[in-house]
């Protein structure tokens, strides 16, 4: 657990640290630590085994259905690292988290804390597990900036190279024309009604993406889980950030880069709560959620006196801690962290 700490400890230091867009060798100091901790683990993630042996044995790839893109880089890094495998997840490592760096950098008031919530919330240590969804989802990051320009031919092809590592991505082409709305804050406030109405009695989606695509039907099997106290909690989280930035629209959202990070972030509530009957829904949630985080760490702006703001602070830096530690016991297989030389 000491080395999920040092890298919490180290986050935080560089919320007041890290500079919105200006690179600086602390960034390049802050990628290097979250690259290797994540590439140099070893077994640590519940499908880690499952990537080693695609890395080890080619004709797994095609019976698990892997994407084209996801097996071309494969097979590259195994025709240069041969037998180093790690390498191999230090390379996937790079190509997650070096975007939503890049992301937080150029968007967000306060890229460090927008930082430490994506680390505390537990979307850090899911590069440990979900890597093919993860490089997806990090060049679906990439094509925000394409929204903010209104040229919609580039993001489509960010979309589908994105695709060519997990088809999920698919789901993020009509996202383009929904986040350049400009909602009122009533109006935003209605979509949220009835996304959670929706997703509470609406559930075709699944029965769709499982009937029509093969690689997915295996997740047909979670829809009778009952999700657990921890899943309720996290739900919980994303829930409140939601409506914190929707209730707060005038403090929160800023500029147009904002509102379509809100745009994003609406979209995901539909899916919390589907999550609550399959596991496949938690899995699309990350796409529209992980851009929120931009908005949100306008929170540091929420007080107006400097008194209030400390207290704010420390009780804040106390429920991430929280929230940090139980995410790494109870998800994804993370815990105890074990690298590369332990064995």
């Amino acid at each position: 657990m000491i080395e999920y700490c040092i890298v919490f400890l180290l986050s935080l230091i560089f919320v007041k640290l890290i500079k919105r867009k200006k690179i600086e060798v602390k960034d390049a100091f802050m990628i290097i630590v979250l690259v290797l901790f994540a590439g140099l683990r070893n077994g640590i993630g519940t499908d880690y085994n499952m990537y080693k042996a695609f890395y080890f044995n080619p004709s797994l790839q095609s019976a698990e259905k892997v994407e084209e893109g996801f097996i071309t880089l494969i097979n590259v890094s195994n025709m240069i690292f041969n037998d180093k495998y790690y390498l191999f997840f230090i390379v996937c490592s790079i190509i997650s988290i070096v975007p939503v760096y890049s992301l937080f950098k150029k968007n967000s008031r306060y890229p460090g804390l927008s930082l430490l919530l994506f680390i505390s919330l537990g979307f850090y240590t899911l590069t440990f597990n979900m890597v093919r969804q993860f490089i997806a989802m990090a060049i679906v990051f990439c094509s925000i900036s394409f929204i903010q320009k209104k040229q919609f031919f580039r993001y489509l092809a960010c979309i589908i190279i994105a695709a060519l590592f997990h088809t999920t991505a698919l789901i993020m082409i009509p996202i383009y024309f929904w986040s350049n709305f400009n909602f009122t804050k009533k109006q935003i406030r209605q979509i949220f009604l009835i996304l959670l109405f929706a997703g509470v009695v609406f559930n075709p989606i699944f029965n769709f993406v499982t009937s029509h695509i093969p690689q997915y039907s295996m997740y047909a099997n979670y829809g009778g889980v009952t999700p657990g106290i921890g899943t309720y909690l996290i739900n919980f989280i994303y829930i409140f950030i939601i409506l914190f930035v929707i209730f707060n629209y005038e403090k929160m959202i800023k500029n147009e880069t904002e509102k379509i990070c809100l745009n994003f972030g609406i979209l995901s509530v539909a899916f919390i709560i589907l999550s609550l009957k399959n596991i496949l829904f938690a899995r699309l949630i990350y796409y529209f959620f992980i851009p929120l985080l931009i908005p949100f760490a306008n929170i540091f702006d929420f007080f107006n006196y400097q008194k209030s703001q400390k207290v704010f602070n420390v009780i804040l830096v106390v429920l991430l801690f929280i929230i940090y530690i139980l995410n790494i016991i109870s998800f994804n297989g993370v815990y105890p962290y074990v690298s590369i030389w332990s064995v």
